[in-house]
């Protein structure tokens, strides 16, 4: 269930996910337009991308931990 919830997210969204412990995982997404913060493309991409890579590492982290409880 919570592979298929990664995938739903679409990808201009940002994510961050809060330090939790796992298998608790607190997930909040919003959409750039709703962050009240206006930045040049390039530069909401680059910050974007090093967040994804961090969600990403996240994600992998936290599903390891979430099959040793499932």
């Amino acid at each position: 269930r919570l592979k298929g919830f990664f995938q739903r997210l679409s990808y201009n969204e940002s994510i961050i996910v809060f330090n939790a412990q796992p298998p608790s995982v607190k997930i909040h997404s919003m959409p750039i337009q709703d962050q009240g913060v206006q930045m040049p493309l390039e530069e909401w991409k680059q910050k974007h991308d090093c967040l994804l890579k961090q969600v990403n590492k996240r994600i992998k982290s936290t599903r390891a931990a979430v099959d040793l409880v499932s």
